[in-house]
């Protein structure tokens, strides 16, 4: 989700067990800086919902985010970011559209009306769309009361959230970057709880699934993933699968083994050391995803 402004050289990636942030600014003296930090956050501070509140306590996050950030910013304004969110934060959702609409603000009215008409509340909600092919938009929702709780968390700690997106998008089009294009490919992250599919067919979203990962066994990883590609394959039309773009916090080469044996795929780890130089972080958690969207966030992958 994009608010149109100058895009800013800091991220700041807020997630229900880590809070990272990246800030490549240029400094007084003209040379660019390359600052990577990432804290843990403590356990239920920060729970990712599209329909709840997502803080349990802004005064604790703001303590966390100061002391990430440790805030020097000029007390006469505030410093512009971008804010990376977890996936379970909105509702993506893919539309066909007969016809499109040549104004963006005729283009959003038509898809509050499909969405609304498709039992997706939406009151109290902000909506931002992207063309993703001729007749198809990807259209992002968030309500308005879980974005101002993460906005004026932002403001107390003197930034300003300019760019707000998700990590999911983020880290999708970075590890899509590393890995050589196929017609049709499967990318699934298990970051920050949760379980977010995207489908890609000749490199543009053809299916997106989101949801709570409640067990992180891999044979419930694996029952997931098998009921979406089922669905894709009879609903959607979308034929064999046989590359899978895996991304996951922890070891995941039991959940690799079991993936690729069950459902006959190649499962693929991005090799995260052959990002753009220009985002390599400075760090020794330089590897762990959270960074990489906040990086992503700054750069614009």
């Amino acid at each position: 989700m994009t608010i149109n402004f100058a895009h800013p050289r800091c991220a700041l990636k807020l997630g229900p067990t880590h809070a990272a942030w990246v800030d490549v600014s240029r400094r007084w003296w003209g040379r660019s800086g390359h600052h990577a930090k990432q804290i843990d956050l403590p356990s239920g501070l920060l729970r990712p919902s599209q329909g709840e509140l997502n803080i349990t306590d802004e005064t604790l996050l703001l303590e966390q985010v100061r002391a990430l950030v440790d805030c020097r910013s000029r007390w006469w304004s505030l410093r512009p970011i971008v804010l990376v969110l977890s996936d379970l934060c909105v509702r993506s959702r893919l539309l066909e559209l007969e016809e499109v609409p040549a104004r963006t603000i005729e283009r959003d009215a038509l898809i509050r009306w499909r969405l609304d008409k498709e039992a997706f509340p939406m009151a109290g909600t902000r909506v931002v769309s992207q063309m993703v092919g001729p007749k198809t938009v990807l259209a992002v929702v968030i309500r308005e009361t879980v974005l101002e709780q993460y906005e004026a968390v932002c403001r107390a700690a003197g930034l300003l959230a300019v760019d707000i997106d998700i990590a999911g998008f983020r880290l999708c089009n970075l590890s899509m970057s590393l890995v050589p294009p196929q017609q049709t490919v499967a990318w699934l992250s298990l970051l920050d709880g949760g379980f977010s599919l995207i489908i890609l067919r000749d490199q543009r979203p053809a299916f997106i699934r989101t949801k709570i990962q409640a067990h992180s066994a891999p044979g419930a990883v694996l029952h997931d993933l098998q009921h979406s590609l089922a669905y894709c394959r009879e609903r959607l039309g979308i034929g064999e699968i046989r590359r899978l773009i895996l991304v996951s916090a922890g070891a995941a080469s039991e959940l690799t083994d079991l993936l690729g044996v069950e459902l006959g795929m190649e499962v693929i780890l991005p090799d995260w050391s052959k990002i753009p130089p220009k985002m390599r972080l400075p760090s020794d958690d330089s590897n762990h995803a959270g960074m990489l969207a906040a990086a992503a966030g700054v750069f614009g992958s």
